[in-house]
Order: structure tokens, then C-alpha cells, then sequence
């Protein structure tokens, strides 16, 4: 299919650039593009969608597009896609495709979700023409329960469900939402009993001390901040084999998905899911309901002459009783393509292997071997999770050097927090010496150079958080469990972090005994015991930023010490 594609390459001729002085131009797609590649999507799983049909547009606060394709099926009957393109304000466009009549593309109850960008690539060919580049707009898809009610937008930013690994997340372990819930429910709980003791304060205090009211404002900083340093983080193990790996399996591409998603695979599971529905309201004992099992004979007899009847003369023994949506997924189950499956497969294996990601005493072969015996007889989540942990037991545990270079990415990340780290910890002086001189600061001022010194803290302390973690979980936590003598590095960690807390309570009153005593004789030593505090913090402070540097210098060398003694063994 080919919707329009006239235009779409007069578009791109419109930004007036010769094959010879650019290579790659930016577009500006509109639905067209979209529905491009929706139907790229489509015939890749096996399926012949014909043009796109547009039935209605409408403009609200976004533009909706409404259409669909037709594909003939298996026995010549004509089947409906339902597509439905939306041009977002800011985030370019979204697409949902779902069957209009009984599930054919789609699973049962189930609708595809699409996002796309709203600018994509076309790049030159030999013939100095413009192509556009579907895949340059593809950002992801994924399936949704059509009867399921679609959470309000609140709770999509409470659980962080615009990201494809927290939904991930929550598919796997639901009962991670109830851990988000605690958290902030604490956290509202507690920010409001602690903003109204303040405002207590603040009244017997006196009404110079209202810009204390501004200091809850700057861990807003903390949202923009937390964006980026995840995003650091990501690319500082993205060089690790699973990372590279689980980034090709997340792509919306994927060839797990394609695999299962095939139209002849899909024909076997439509067919399964009718048989378990008819089974569930049918009176069965547990082997009459055993259906997966009983589906592998209906493979083989579909090979044989008159395929068609025997299949229906099998299926009539089952005591499923007869409905038109089980006589439909009959009539169109489909061979299994092995072949085909075999080939793309094993192209997609060759590639990892060729990326250096597959382990060095795995067998392709045995790896393409084995998949093909979990088709079909295999309900689809159960298929694509089978797959998945087969292709991901196959890739390689990270060599030294890769560790190694995760250690020097992070110490040159923090390289700068901690240069931040102590100009923010020496911003505090003149805010502290100018607060108590006899100079009048203006109250603006002031408050603009505290709220400015918290901004910067939370935004330097999310750095240091984010990236001391891939140390913790990617380094510190393989050489914890590594050792035969710890039974558990995770426990190991919970313990150490344990400890750190609890000293961390021990030392807070200690150390406001000692500012306390510092600003108590100030006014009888001249404001000697002041100056005294002050330079014990920042040794304490210099003291500090050495030891994070003889951290990760120790790693780095012990890394380098194990790659050493690995080349000495080979």
C-alpha cells in the first residue's frame, strides 16, 4: 500500500534542496504518513491492507482523522480495520487500530495503540530522488484492552505511564502501584504537617521570615532534574550487552512481536481463544478442556487432502457445540509458515551474534530450533514470554572492559556534580555572613539567591542519585554476588544503605550540638567560634569530595585488575 505517495514526495520536494547538496531532510508528516506506515505494520505480519479510506476528520483541541482498510482473509471475505490518526498539539501524533466486526488483526477485545513524531527523515537514492523514511517516525505501540476504562491523566502522572519501562513495570508487578501510592500519600502527609508546623514558626518568628515559605518551592527543581539524570543514566550502561539488547527487543520492530503477530500465527491464536471461551461455557471434564493441546492436531491435519472438512469433523468431537465465530476462526486458520519463521529468526540472531551480544558457547541453531517447537500450541502471551526468555538467556554477561568503561562514564559525569557540589556548599557563606552583617540586603534579593542555592542542590543531589545507583546495581552488586561467601548481594546493599541512615540519625544532633555551640560563644568570642564551625564544615566538605574520588578511582583500578588477571588466565 501506498497511500498518496505522490504527494508525499512533493512535500519533501518542497524544501527546495538538490540530491546533490543534502543527503537528509527533515519532513513534516501529516496523517498520510501515518497511515503509511500503519500499513507497512500490517504486511509485515503477513496481511494485505488495501488504501487507506478516510470517513470523517473532525478539529477539537487536536486533529482526529478517521478511516480504514479493507484485507481479505481467508476464504475471501472482506475484513475492516478501524484507524483512527490524532495530531496532538505539542506531541506529534497518535494512532489506535482495532478490528470493526470480529477479531481478525487484533486479539480479542484488544486495540493497537501507535505514537508517532511529528517530523520525520527522507533520505536521497542513487537516483538522486527523496524517500520518505517510515521507521524515522515510529516511536512505539502497544496493545490495549478495548473494554478496560482509560485512567485519568492524574494517575498516568502518578504512576508514570507515559514511559514504555514503568508500564512495563506494572504489567509485570501490579503491586508496584500500591508502593507509589504509599510513597506519596507519605509524602502529602507529611509536607503539609511539616509546611503548617512552619507556618507556626514563622508567626512567632516574625514576618521577616516569610521567604522560608519559598524553600518548598524549589524541589520542583527536582522534576526537569530527575528527566535529564535518568536519561544520563541510560546512556552510561547503554553500551552493556543487555541494554544494547533490551533496546532492539523494545524497538517497535521488534521481531518477538512480528513473529507473533503474523497473520498465519494470529489465525491459530484467534482460533484458541474462541475454543477456550466455548469451553469455559460448556460442561467439560479437565481433558475435553485441554484445548492447546488438542490444537496441534488440528495442524496436522491440515495438511492432508480435503483439509477443510477433517478439521471441522475433529473439532465436532470436541463437544464445543457449533457458533458462527468458532466455524469463522475455523475457516480461517492458516499453515504455519516454519520457513519463513525459521529464516527471520535466524536473521535476527545472526545479527546479535554479528553485535558481539550473544553468548560465545551458544548454538544458533539449537537456539532457532527450539523456538519453532513453541509453535503454535502456545497462547500468545505465553509464546511471546517463552520467546523473550529465550532470546534474553542467550546474551552475554558484560566483560570487565565494558564495566570498566560504565565506572569512567559515571566519574566523568560526577566530575561535574562534584565541582557543583562544592560551589553550591561555598555559596552558603556570604548567604549566611551577609544575612548576619550589619548591610541592609535588600528582601528580594535575598530570597532570589537562597531560593537559587536550594534550586541547584536538588538538581546536583538527583545526579548523585541516579548515578551512584548504575554503580550500586551494575558493579558493586555482580561483585557482591560473585562472592561464594554472600549469599545475596541485594541484601548486602539494603544492609550497607541500613547502616548509612542509621549513622546519618546519630550524627544530626551531634552535629547540630557542635553549629550550635559554634554560633552560641560566637557573641563572646568575637565571632571567633563562627569562623572555627565554618572551616570544620568545609574540610569536612574537601575531605568528602577526595574520598568520592578514591571510590571510584578504586573501582575503576579493580576493574582493571580483573580484566588483567582474565587476559594473565587466557
Amino acid at each position: 500500500m501506498d497511500p498518496e505517495d505522490s504527494s508525499l514526495e512533493q512535500k519533501v520536494s518542497n524544501y527546495g534542496l538538490s540530491p546533490s547538496s543534502e543527503r537528509v531532510v527533515d519532513v513534516i508528516i501529516d496523517y498520510r504518513h501515518v497511515a503509511s506506515s500503519l500499513a507497512t505494520f500490517l504486511q509485515e505480519r503477513g496481511y494485505a491492507p488495501g488504501r487507506f479510506n478516510v470517513k470523517k476528520t473532525g478539529t477539537k483541541f487536536s486533529r482526529t482523522v478517521e478511516g480504514h482498510f479493507e484485507i481479505n482473509s481467508r476464504g475471501d471475505k472482506r475484513r475492516k480495520v478501524a484507524v483512527t490518526i490524532t495530531k496532538h498539539l505539542f506531541d506529534g501524533y497518535t494512532a489506535t487500530v482495532e478490528d470493526e466486526s470480529t477479531p481478525y488483526i487484533c486479539p480479542a477485545d484488544v486495540k493497537y495503540e501507535f505514537k508517532f513524531l511529528k517530523r520525520g527523515v527522507a533520505r536521497e537514492s542513487a537516483e538522486g530522488t527523496f524517500h520518505f523514511c517510515q521507521d524515522s517516525i515510529f516511536v512505539s505501540y502497544h496493545q490495549k484492552d478495548k473494554n478496560g476504562e482509560d485512567e485519568s491523566w492524574v494517575l498516568k502522572l502518578m504512576y508514570g505511564q507515559n514511559k514504555r519501562e514503568l508500564r512495563k513495570l506494572y504489567e509485570t508487578m501490579p503491586e508496584m502501584k500500591h508502593a507509589v501510592n504509599r510513597h506519596l500519600l507519605d509524602l502529602v502527609a507529611e509536607t503539609v504537617l511539616r509546611f503548617t508546623t512552619l507556618a507556626r514558626v514563622i508567626q512567632n518568628v516574625g514576618g521577616d521570615a516569610w521567604y522560608l515559605w519559598l524553600t518548598g518551592a524549589s524541589t520542583v527543581s527536582k522534576i526537569p532534574a530527575e528527566r535529564f539524570y535518568s536519561k544520563t543514566a541510560a546512556e552510561v550502561t547503554s553500551g552493556l550487552p543487555l541494554a544494547f539488547y533490551l533496546r532492539m527487543i523494545e524497538s517497535p520492530r521488534t521481531v518477538i512481536n512480528q513473529l507473533i503477530e503474523r497473520s498465519d500465527v494470529a489465525s491459530w491464536h484467534r482460533l484458541e481463544e474462541t475454543m477456550e471461551l466455548l469451553a469455559s461455557e460448556a460442561e467439560l471434564t479437565e481433558e475435553e478442556a485441554a484445548i492447546s493441546r488438542k490444537v496441534l492436531k488440528l495442524e496436522h491435519l491440515l495438511k492432508q487432502p480435503n483439509s477443510q472438512e477433517k478439521v471441522n469433523e475433529e473439532v465436532r468431537r470436541w463437544n464445543l457445540g457449533s457458533s458462527p465465530q468458532l466455524q469463522e476462526a475455523l475457516n480461517e486458520i492458516t499453515l504455519i509458515d516454519y520457513e519463513s519463521i525459521r529464516k527471520q529468526l535466524r536473521g535476527y540472531l545472526s545479527e546479535l551474534e554479528a553485535r558481539g551480544l550473544v553468548k560465545s558457547e551458544i548454538s544458533l541453531d539449537d537456539i532457532v530450533d527450539n523456538s519453532m517447537k513453541l509453535f503454535p500450541g502456545r497462547y500468545a502471551s505465553e509464546l511471546r514470554r517463552q520467546i523473550s526468555e529465550m532470546l534474553k538467556g542467550i546474551i552475554r554477561q558484560p566483560a570487565q572492559e565494558e564495566y570498566g568503561q560504565v565506572l569512567r562514564n559515571v566519574k566523568h559525569h560526577l566530575n561535574t556534580n562534584i565541582r557543583s557540589d562544592m560551589t553550591i556548599f561555598l555559596g552558603n557563606y556570604p548567604l549566611a555572613y551577609l544575612a548576619d552583617s550589619h548591610w541592609q540586603i535588600p528582601i528580594p534579593g535575598f530570597v532570589a539567591y537562597y531560593f537559587l542555592l536550594e534550586t541547584a542542590d536538588y538538581v546536583n543531589h538527583s545526579g548523585f542519585e541516579r548515578l551512584n545507583t548504575v554503580v550500586d546495581l551494575h558493579y558493586v552488586l555482580k561483585e557482591l554476588d560473585n562472592d561464594p561467601a554472600i549469599s545475596s548481594g541485594a541484601d548486602v546493599i539494603n544492609q550497607y544503605r541500613s547502616h548509612l541512615t542509621r549513622v546519618s540519625a546519630g550524627l544530626y544532633p551531634l552535629l547540630l550540638l557542635i553549629a550550635g555551640a559554634g554560633q552560641y560563644f560566637s557573641t563572646r568570642t568575637n565571632g571567633f567560634t563562627n569562623y572555627v564551625t565554618d572551616m570544620f564544615a568545609f574540610l569536612a566538605k574537601y575531605a568528602g569530595m577526595k574520598q568520592w574520588h578514591k571510590f571510584m578511582n578504586a573501582l575503576i583500578e579493580r576493574c582493571e585488575k580483573e580484566l588483567t588477571e582474565e587476559s594473565k588466565s587466557d
